[in-house]
């Protein structure tokens, strides 16, 4: 089995919304918190965070503090991913999908940007899933905890 360092970035706006970046392939479609795998030109997750955003999103940033663990079993590839997903309350520039053109992968399979309210999620897969509810939650707190989100595995 192969494995698989994924770091993210919850981006929130001034607005109270999170932006998110909708992936689309044979299986179906998803909306999951800009990010990717860690390479190795990343010293550590938080530059990849920033990398991954800035390809994704067009937006640089400043990344806050960790908010999640989560593992994923990824049984069709045979790789486990380890993703981790940081607090992005700063950030500069226009959001836009453009840097994805002429890197294959992602270009393909990303399709939009969309900033999301609370609430805004019905009928919408996500990922993490805490992001349709706990997330608000924890916004109140003032330092929440890391949270791990558990090993979740692709369906056989």
């Amino acid at each position: 089995m192969k494995h698989r360092i994924r770091a993210a970035g919850v981006i929130l706006s001034k607005n109270k919304e999170i932006l998110l970046v909708r992936h689309v392939d044979h299986t179906g479609e998803w909306w999951v918190p800009p990010g990717g795998g860690f390479n190795d030109q990343d010293y550590s997750t938080i530059d990849t965070v920033k990398r991954e955003v800035f390809e994704e999103t067009g937006l640089t940033v400043q990344v806050g503090p960790l908010l999640y663990i989560r593992e994923y079993s990824e049984t069709s590839t045979d790789i486990h991913h380890m993703e981790v997903f940081y607090l992005i309350t700063e950030y500069f520039g226009k959001e836009t999908i453009d840097n994805l053109k002429g890197l294959g992968g992602d270009e393909f399979l990303i399709k939009e940007l969309k900033w999301f309210a609370q609430g805004d999620f019905d009928n919408v897969t996500v990922w993490p899933e805490e992001l349709k509810d706990k997330f608000w939650l924890n916004l109140s707190t003032r330092n929440p905890p890391v949270q791990y989100l558990g090993v979740h595995a692709e369906p056989l």
